[in-house]
């Protein structure tokens, strides 16, 4: 009698869906790596005692559903400038980078993270001003951008996009649920 492994039974569009999700995490794995490398990190940071192979338990590194939902690097000493590849993790739901030595200015493709809920870039030594593209950031709830360099009035740009919890502004202070970008415009 012939068993035939669980992945043969399945329906062949099924089978195309598992190899499809496998090849986007081998590829968002390789851009984590890339943004390890850049932040001066070698591999045995990242993959620790897990291996490579084991994306899930990579150093801060959170995946659900076959993708890369969290990147948790705050206080990692992590040093020079953020990676555009990072915006091609389109799945990310929570990318810490605050508390570390992170110079430059952000980068526009952050703005391509839709599913984005919070996002931490504070206590850095980031430059310039917000891109942009964070306009697109809509499911943003937290955004810590305190403690850097970066120009001190909240975009125009910014005007419409209402945070669900909180805004943290580009100092201390923390802005109410009811407050949105709106009100720090106008302020």
């Amino acid at each position: 009698m012939k068993i035939e492994h669980p992945s043969t039974l399945e329906p062949p569009e099924l089978q195309l869906e598992r190899e499809g999700s496998i090849v986007q995490l081998e590829r968002e794995g390789e851009i984590v790596v890339e943004c390890a490398l850049a932040f001066g990190k070698d591999m045995s940071w990242l993959f620790g005692s897990a291996g490579e192979s084991n994306i899930s338990c990579w150093n801060g590194v959170g995946v659900e559903n076959g993708r890369i939902t969290r990147i948790d690097w705050y206080d990692e000493k992590l040093t020079g400038r953020i990676p555009e590849a990072i915006g091609e993790l389109t799945a990310l739901t929570y990318l810490f980078l605050g508390e570390n030595d992170l110079e430059g200015e952000i980068p526009s493709s952050l703005g391509r993270l839709k599913k984005l809920r919070q996002l931490n870039l504070a206590r850095n030594m980031l430059t310039g001003s917000i891109p942009r593209s964070f306009s697109n950031l809509t499911s943003l709830e937290e955004l810590g951008l305190y403690n850097n360099y970066l120009h001190p009035d909240a975009p125009w740009y910014l005007a419409g996009a209402e945070l669900k919890e909180y805004l943290w502004s580009l100092e201390w202070r923390r802005v109410p649920k009811r407050k949105t970008t709106s009100d720090l415009c106008h302020a």
